[in-house]
Formats: C-alpha cells, structure tokens, sequence
C-alpha cells in the first residue's frame, strides 16, 4: 500500500523510492459540481476523510468550518447516498473512483493545498528492512520505467460502460 512520505512518518517507518507524485483532491457527487467549488462553499458541509491518513490533517487545518467525518475506510456509498458532501482522496484514488461510478462522481474544484514533491512509496517497519526494501525498490524502478505503472493507472482509471 502507499504512502506519502512524510517528515512524521521518517522517524517510524522506512520508505522505498517514491512511484507516484500525486495531489490531493476534494470528490464530490457531481450533481454538487456548480455548487462545491470552494474552501468556502465547504463550510457547514460534512466531509469524509480517513482516519489517521494524511487527508484527516488536510481536512482538520485546511476545512474548519466543515463538519469532518473521520472514517475507518472511504466509503463509496457515503458520498453517494449523501451521507458526506464531499472526500478528500489522493487524485489517483478518485480517478479510480470516478472510473467506477462514471456520471456520479467528479473531482471538486475546491483546492486543496497539499506539497507532495517527495511522493508516494511504499512503507515498512523501521530497522532491519534494507533486503526487502531492495527487492521493492527494484520493482519499483521496473514498473515505473517500462510503462507498466502507467498502464496499470490507465486501466484503473478507464471509465466504466454504464
């Protein structure tokens, strides 16, 4: 699973080399489209983000005056029945989402300020890791340099027939 790396997160886990350099965005239904466009548009709003994960920190200092909705796991079905206004995902993730639900679901104009130069790797426990981490970096440097991370977001991210 990835991870964005992190000042924080140096001192508790090791990382390997970065594979993705994403943004962080606000989902929302896309019947909202025209209405959710702003940090200001957001107030008063419920807003999902995952508990513990980089989103809950993006949605505690850059939305307060959203109603959080701090979740175990993203739920789908909360944006989409209404139960949240809007999600704060990485944008790969969204795109994914989005992909699934095509029509139902957009990425918000909102903006969500977020410097993610250093990437998304994987993460492992701290300490005696380095043989696995060499292993993960090799596939890593693989995947991303013969087109197959690309192609794999390319599939996941293909929009569905509805």
């Amino acid at each position: 699973s990835g991870m964005a790396i992190r000042e924080d997160r140096l001192g508790v886990v090791d990382f390997s080399d970065p594979y993705y350099v994403g943004g962080q965005i606000m989902m929302i239904r896309a019947e909202d489209a025209d209405t959710l466009t702003t940090v200001e548009s957001m107030a008063g709003k419920r807003v999902g983000a995952q508990m513990g994960a980089l989103q809950a920190t993006i949605l505690e200092e850059q939305f307060a005056d959203s109603e959080p909705q701090l979740m175990d796991n993203i739920s789908l079905m909360d944006l989409l029945q209404g139960s949240v206004d809007g999600v704060l995902l990485t944008d790969l993730v969204a795109k994914t989402y989005i992909a699934r639900y095509p029509g139902q679901l957009v990425i918000s104009q909102v903006p969500v300020e977020y410097d993610n130069t250093a990437g998304v790797a994987v993460a492992v426990n701290k300490g005696d890791n380095a043989s696995l981490l060499e292993v993960i970096n090799s596939v890593i440097e693989r995947v991303t340099t013969d087109g197959t991370f690309d192609a794999w977001v390319d599939e996941a991210t293909a929009l569905k027939e509805e």
